[in-house]
């Protein structure tokens, strides 16, 4: 499981100087080396370079062995035939492998300090109340997962595990990130990174599909309820009507039922406007868990309310 801990620091402090890193290597990739010397200078000047950042991100978190410490020292090192303590490489070659090291290392500060921003326990640290991700259900983990990418969107892809543990969400087995990015990328909203064996997390991008789908959740709309029943008894033939005529088609369900019979234990006790948000919400858990079709969703929802479901439309 990941490690990443969260920060004891100010984020704004951390990102300040983890800036003025980055902007050092920028400048030993400019460098020019071009005699054994400056090579000789260059090397010195990378270690340093790199343990300067080692430290920041060992100082700057709770743990000081954390997993960005590892993963920034694992970033491929150098490799080559040595004999007699000298590289048998050109000059040129090995200056453009330490190069290389460099720009990779930059990128992985970059990207991860981008993913820092959108996790609010990294950020917060002692700070974040964990209380209010502790009762996340499967539906708010998945729109957490889509609401982070849409913020980070810009063609990467980024990991499932740290975003949720990173936001202070409870993973509660080591396949989860793996089931509810399957779930996203079945409902078209993800596209998974093809990975090798062996790897830690999970990796996903929103799709094109994703990015609407929170946009029409944030569009304006004004749901009207007015034609729902005033009578709980119309209302609860309604609902038992919709249940004969799902097990008669074979669509039978337990968690949609498990939903409908409560709805009809809230009817009459609030007012039709909160009724009909509560119907909203619980069928768009349903929906985004793909845990019922949308034809299905769409029938309950029109045959309780009178007209169609906004978003599934």
């Amino acid at each position: 499981m990941s490690n990443y801990s969260y920060l004891i620091i100010d984020f704004e402090e951390f990102k300040n100087a983890l800036h003025s890193l980055t902007e050092m290597g920028n400048t030993l990739l400019e460098r020019e080396v071009n005699k054994e010397e400056e090579f000789a200078e260059y090397k010195k000047e990378k270690k340093d370079w790199e343990e300067s950042i080692g430290q920041l991100l060992k100082t700057s978190f709770a743990v000081e062995h954390n997993d960005f410490v590892s993963e920034f020292y694992g970033i491929q090192q150098e490799s080559g035939f040595h004999f007699g303590g000298r590289s048998q490489k050109p000059l040129d070659t090995q200056v453009k492998e330490r190069k290389d090291t460099v720009r990779r290392k930059i990128q992985y500060l970059k990207g991860n300090l981008r993913i820092i921003e959108q996790c609010e326990y990294i950020v917060e640290g002692d700070k974040f109340d964990i209380a209010k991700k502790a009762s996340f259900k499967v539906a708010d983990k998945l729109q957490l997962l889509l609401e982070k990418l849409y913020a980070l969107d810009d063609g990467n892809y980024y990991p499932v595990g740290m975003l949720l543990s990173g936001n202070g969400v409870k993973i509660k087995h080591d396949n989860e990130p793996l089931e509810l990015s399957k779930m996203l990328e079945n409902n078209g909203y993800v596209e998974p990174m093809q990975m090798g064996l062996g790897s830690d997390d999970i990796y996903i991008r929103i799709t094109t599909n994703g990015s609407m789908y929170l946009e029409e959740l944030d569009r304006p709309y004004k749901e009207n309820y007015s034609q729902i029943p005033s009578d709980k008894e119309i209302m609860d033939e309604r609902i038992e009507t919709i249940i004969q005529e799902l097990n008669k088609q074979g669509l039978g369900q337990e968690v949609l039922f498990n939903e409908l019979q409560e709805l009809k234990e809230l009817f009459g006790i609030l007012n039709k406007k909160n009724w009909g948000q509560i119907l909203k919400g619980k069928l768009f858990d349903l929906a985004l868990g793909k845990l019922v079709e949308k034809d299905t969703i769409n029938f309950v929802y029109e045959h309780l309310t009178g007209h169609a479901l906004h978003l599934l439309k």
